[in-house]
């Protein structure tokens, strides 16, 4: 599955969990409302990273350019699902199911940054 598929997915799924969010934790306390809102933000902004990063390789013809922008396309994935999937677990569910698990997703959206801006650097034909 190519990452402006996932990013498409993601984006859909924010909208998802966002809506259901908005229906079924009317009376859950601001914090708990926080995370949802924050986790969403986070999916709807990295599912665009994705497609936008796929666009990219796309219309790049240097393997070691594609190359750093699937690995950044991977963490900024990688961070949707531990960042968001942490909030989200935490919000609706009060678990972490992996010790850490936001704050490495938090990781992951940093480096895959990172890696997109080093890639933009390191490509001289940049967009």
């Amino acid at each position: 599955m190519t990452l402006s598929v996932m990013g498409a997915i993601m984006c859909a799924l924010a909208v998802i969990i966002d809506a259901g969010a908005s229906h079924l934790v009317v009376d859950a306390s601001e914090q708990v409302k926080g995370w949802l809102k924050t986790g969403v933000q986070y999916q709807f902004i990295h599912g665009i990273a994705l497609i936008i990063t796929r666009i990219y390789i796309k219309i790049s013809n240097k393997k070691n350019i594609q190359n750093l922008l699937m690995l950044s396309g991977g963490f900024f994935l990688a961070g949707i699902i531990f960042f968001c999937g942490g909030l989200y677990s935490l919000a609706l569910w009060g678990v972490r199911p992996i010790p850490m698990m936001t704050p490495v997703g938090g990781l992951c959206f940093i480096v895959g940054w990172g890696l997109l801006a080093y890639t933009f650097y390191r490509d001289k034909n940049q967009i």
